[in-house]
């Protein structure tokens, strides 16, 4: 201290003397008594003069601060006690526990003591992380703000922060369960979910509702978060699972599980055998199924038997057509055309074609010529030139026979056309129906050989000819419908005969509808129905009935045809037992349950108590989702 400063204070410290000295008036004043004042007196100074240091060191302190001391208190309670959700009493506090609390980078580790408190001083105002860490329990972790709001340079704040259980001993519970999936759609049974995964979940919020305002003081807690509120298990062989779930207890009595876990189980991907349509039969086939992924997904809707009928023998052969021509007068559909008028010809020259079977001609005249005798038009054809009294008439074209004029050199074009008869040159046999026909032949076009073509003369547009209701199947031949000998039809007039294919015979299997499949409840056969009942049959066809996936046994059935050669029906001999009208059905052999991704959804677990074990809740994925 210097001069100045200590004679300072000692006056201060001369009042107090003086004050001393009036109160002891009628004693006498001795020379101790002055030596003890003068002690007094120093003593005073002394203390004043540490005072000022230490207020000194503070208002340093304060400087380096920028801002209040805070003392901070975190209180941690026991979260698997009878009583955890009281504030004032009855509350078990963790004590012993691990608090470590990080300001500016440095880290500071406290023990709660017997009141579960575990105190921190000589902090700053601002952010602070907390870590609370204690044997077979959850790990806590927070972040919250250290404020002074009261003005002073020195206030004291707490947080209060229960910690949960891990282990049953502890406090926590155990679930277990079977989980189940339906990897095998053609029994009535459900398999294991090996290697799904189960989850439990407890809500961190739902946690610190139940547990009222953390905060104890101004330490708002600002961020929480907790290990081991989520747990998982992983299916086994035989689908079993364990959780042991974090608890605490409520005013109720009851466990935190009721509004703050979750349970659920992660979406998996397994082979799935299943009945599926493949082409025009069922079959039991195994694809990649995820399960698990929360929306429903119907399976087809089919029947445990699959029916085969046996395709038909074509049988049918022979039936063969012919044509042939018939004669027929030139001036009826041929023409001439003239090429090259030649030369020295004259008017009314008869240029002649060639005789008939009968030695009768045809022929035409000269119309004009020019100067050299060149044909410039020619008279239409006559069928008698020669005026015999009886008209040529031609079944082929004919050719030329030279003119009675002296003219050379003239080019004719004769286009020439007649009529043919379709007949039935062979009836053949094992017919049920006509089979189809096809034709071509060639025609003129106005001046231009074309061909033409019919692709079915019994139906629609005949260019050729029609045969529709021509003929008809007598003893499984094909015979002409009408008393005209084996003539069936006349084409109209063409360039050449038509070339005719007779079509082997349609032959079709025919095919079972997989959903129409009749199915008593006494599991029996009752009827079978058909997409197609085919073509072609000669006899009846074999019919196989199969059972998939094992359900069912013993059905058999014989096939009817009619006249036409088609699949009429199935008659059921004997119903058999056991088969069941959806195969792929989750709940058993009724087929009536609607197929989905699970019947259990997410299960539910109140009134549990800390340290409960034996729980049993179980899952099932259902059918899955398959692409």
């Amino acid at each position: 201290m210097n001069t100045k400063n200590w004679f300072t204070t000692l006056l201060g410290a001369g009042v107090v003397v003086s004050g001393l000295a009036l109160s002891s008036c009628e004693d006498e004043f001795t020379e101790a008594d002055a030596i003890a004042a003068q002690d007094s007196t120093l003593t005073a100074l002394k203390r004043l003069e540490n005072e000022q240091a230490l207020a000194e060191n503070l208002q340093q302190d304060s400087l380096d601060r920028v801002g209040a001391i805070i003392n901070y208190n975190v209180t941690v309670i026991n979260g698997g006690s009878d009583n955890t959700r009281a504030r004032t009493e009855g509350e078990s506090f963790a004590s012993g526990v691990t608090v470590t609390l990080v300001q500016g980078g440095e880290p500071i580790e406290v023990t709660t003591n017997e009141s579960g408190v575990a105190a921190f001083t000589n902090l700053k105002e601002g952010e602070v992380a907390v870590t609370i860490e204690a044997a077979d329990h959850t790990t806590a972790t927070y972040t919250t703000r250290l404020q002074d709001f009261t003005g002073d340079l020195e206030s004291t704040v707490g947080t209060t922060v229960p910690i949960f259980p891990t282990t049953v001993a502890a406090g926590a519970s155990e679930i277990s369960g079977k989980v189940w999936a339906e990897t095998d759609l053609t029994n009535d049974t459900r398999e294991a979910a090996t290697g799904a995964v189960v989850r439990a979940t407890l809500n961190v919020q739902s946690v610190m509702s139940l547990y009222g305002n953390l905060n104890r003081g101004l330490a708002d807690v600002q961020t929480l978060t907790y290990s081991n509120f989520v747990i998982t298990d992983t299916v086994d062989a035989e689908g079993n699972y364990t959780l042991v779930v974090p608890n605490g207890n409520a005013t109720d009595g009851n466990g935190l599980l009721g509004s703050a876990l979750t349970l659920d189980f992660l979406p998996f991907t397994a082979n799935q055998t299943l009945v599926v349509e493949q082409g025009d039969s069922l079959a039991v086939v195994t694809r990649e199924a995820i399960f698990g992924d929360g929306t429903a997904f119907d399976v087809d809707f089919l029947p445990s038997v699959s029916v085969d009928i046996a395709a038909p023998v074509n049988s049918a052969s022979g039936f063969e057509l012919g044509t042939k021509a018939n004669r027929t007068l030139l001036s009826s559909f041929s023409a001439v055309a003239l090429l090259n008028g030649g030369q020295d010809y004259a008017s009314g020259d008869i240029l002649y074609f060639g005789e008939d079977a009968d030695g009768n001609k045809a022929g035409f005249t000269v119309g004009s010529v020019d100067a050299n005798g060149s044909i410039i038009t020619l008279n239409g054809i006559d069928n008698d030139v020669d005026a015999t009294g009886t008209n040529a008439t031609y079944s082929t074209e004919p050719g030329f026979d030279g003119t009675d004029g002296s003219g050379t050199g003239a080019v004719f074009d004769l286009r020439f056309q007649t009529t043919y008869n379709i007949f039935v040159t062979n009836r053949g046999e094992g017919y049920f129906t006509t089979p189809i026909v096809t034709a071509s032949a060639m025609d003129y076009n106005g001046s231009t050989l074309v061909n033409v073509a019919d692709a079915d003369m019994a139906s629609g547009s005949n260019p050729i000819a029609s045969l529709a209701g021509r003929t008809i199947v007598v003893d499984n031949r094909i015979v002409p419908s009408n008393s005209n000998a084996d003539t069936i039809a006349t084409t109209g007039a063409l360039a050449s005969a038509p070339t005719l294919t007779v079509m082997a015979p349609e032959v079709r299997k025919a095919v079972i509808d997989v959903t129409g499949i009749g199915i008593n409840n006494n599991g029996e056969i009752t009827s079978i129905s058909f997409d197609d009942n085919g073509a072609g049959y000669t006899s009846a066809p074999t019919v196989t009935i199969n059972a998939l996936g094992g359900m069912g046994t013993g059905a058999t059935g014989i096939a009817t045809i009619d006249a036409s050669g088609e699949v009429s029906g199935i008659v059921i001999t004997n119903g058999g037992s056991g088969y069941v009208e959806n195969i792929n059905d989750i709940d058993g052999p009724s087929g009536s349950a609607s197929q989905n991704a699970s019947d259990s959804g997410v299960p539910s677990v109140a009134n549990v108590k800390p340290g409960s074990a034996g729980i049993n809740k179980n899952f099932n994925y259902g059918t899955g989702k398959r692409d």
